[in-house]
């Protein structure tokens, strides 16, 4: 009686062998799980990543288009006729005219309220889109409270963009390259610009998401 219970035991109970396969099968699992879970968490993650990106270009684009829609160009500002706004001399030397095509090529976009009195400057510098408003006070534009000079930023402009964006590439086309309102242009259309930029995103995900953009909008 004994014995048959013994014998019982043993044929019930797991081999070492079978243990054995048993835990190798077990781990294969484990392993193809745990890659499995790790390949859908990153998937998780750029998908996020992308959709962050694509939010923050379309609110950039759109804050762009939206101001310079119910604006004017400041031509003036262009020309480098304003000698005492620090901002516009600096402005005049990183532009160029284009005489040859008629458009005006910067990495500043200058527009003025239909009042002209107040001013907002956006700029493509060092990797950023940024931006700077200004208010006409005593003969002359002043910063906006929120853009005052710092010396990191001594012409006041704040990040449009965060660091997990980037502007690899960006310009502003203006036509036509001088203001057609005044007397000697005779000209009949409103200004147009066009804004191209690329952004990409930065160090978030595996793929680089690069989104190219490129609009025009018709001034006042």
């Amino acid at each position: 009686m004994v014995m048959n219970f013994k014998n019982k035991i043993r044929q019930n109970a797991f081999t070492l062998i079978e243990l054995t396969v048993a835990i190798t099968i077990f781990s294969v699992f484990i392993a193809v799980m745990s890659s499995s879970y790790l390949f859908i968490t990153r998937m998780i993650r750029d998908t996020q990543v992308a959709k962050n990106v694509n939010a923050e270009v379309v609110e950039v684009i759109d804050n762009i288009v939206n101001s310079a829609r119910v604006s004017l160009i400041d031509y003036d500002c262009y020309s480098g006729d304003i000698n005492t706004d620090f901002v516009c001399n600096y402005i005049d030397g990183e532009s160029d005219e284009g005489l040859e095509d008629g458009i005006l090529k910067s990495s500043y976009l200058v527009l003025l309220s239909p009042e002209k009195d107040k001013r907002t400057i956006f700029r493509i510098k060092e990797n950023k889109a940024q931006i700077l408003k200004q208010t006409w006070i005593n003969e002359q534009f002043v910063a906006d409270d929120g853009f005052e000079n710092i010396d990191a930023e001594p012409l006041g402009f704040k990040d449009l963009t965060s660091a997990n964006v980037v502007v690899t590439e960006g310009k502003f086309y203006i036509t036509p390259n001088k203001d057609p309102f005044v007397s000697f242009m005779n000209l009949q259309y409103q200004p147009q610009v066009t804004v191209k930029m690329i952004f990409e995103s930065k160090g978030q995900v595996r793929t680089k998401i690069s989104i190219p953009i490129k609009t025009t909008v018709t001034l006042r």
